[in-house]
């Protein structure tokens, strides 16, 4: 986490920016041995956001040292990357900073699958001032379907319905050529508001674009409101 004092004001944000869901799968079927991201979109997002008070989420299991990989559960970058053990495991870490820190608005940040947990995670919280997501499956079942891979059994899916959601700013970013995460993906996600924005970008993709871009996707979401 980066913390700026000199910026701290009364109403000051903690952004939270999550990982993705890490690694390329080596085939359709076939999951990578270690789900740790070669290279971090989510990482280029979050060190050009100027909000006091920064926090990179990684997802369980990532950047671990082989000592404690031994340990992980592959369940948590697979069928159960959404379950309710990975959002809680998110949710302590979130309650713990938080301890350390004056009273903030929090905002949560993801990309794709870190997309997926950020709506997880704000569908437990009350204290979510605003949600942003980046090419991410808002219908995990819908999502499975598009792409063609198996159910995720053993997660939790932003389409069920959910109180907390319909009273939660949100901003969700999708790639118009984007083949990963397709419009499809939203599927029956309804967990909105008349505060909710679904935007299509012309020219992104999965990844390309969205680092670049972002000050000014910043800017268009409800990161910008007060």
């Amino acid at each position: 986490m980066r913390v700026s004092k000199t910026q701290v004001g009364p109403e000051s944000d903690l952004t939270i920016y999550i990982e993705g869901d890490g690694a390329h799968w080596l085939l359709q079927m076939a999951p990578p041995p270690n789900p740790t991201p070669r290279k971090s979109l989510v990482v280029s997002l979050a060190t050009q956001d100027q909000s006091p008070f920064i926090l990179y989420l990684a997802r369980p299991c990532q950047y671990i040292d082989i000592a404690q990989f031994k340990d992980c559960d592959p369940s948590v970058w697979t069928e159960g990357r959404f379950s309710s053990a990975v959002i809680q495991l998110a949710n302590d870490v979130i309650d713990k900073v938080l301890l350390d820190l004056p009273k903030v608005r929090l905002n949560l940040v993801g990309h794709s699958g870190g997309g997926t947990l950020a709506t997880l995670l704000a569908a437990k919280r009350s204290d979510v001032r605003c949600l942003v997501t980046l090419a991410a499956p808002l219908d995990i079942a819908a999502w499975t379907q598009s792409v063609s891979v198996g159910p995720l059994r053993l997660s939790k899916n932003p389409a069920d319905p959910n109180i907390q959601l319909k009273n939660t700013r949100q901003t969700h970013f999708f790639g118009e050529n984007d083949a990963i995460v397709k419009k499809e993906s939203i599927g029956n996600y309804r967990n909105f508001s008349n505060k909710t924005d679904f935007i299509v970008i012309s020219g992104f993709d999965h990844t390309k674009a969205w680092a670049d871009q972002w000050p000014m996707l910043q800017k268009k979401s409800c990161l910008a409101l007060d």
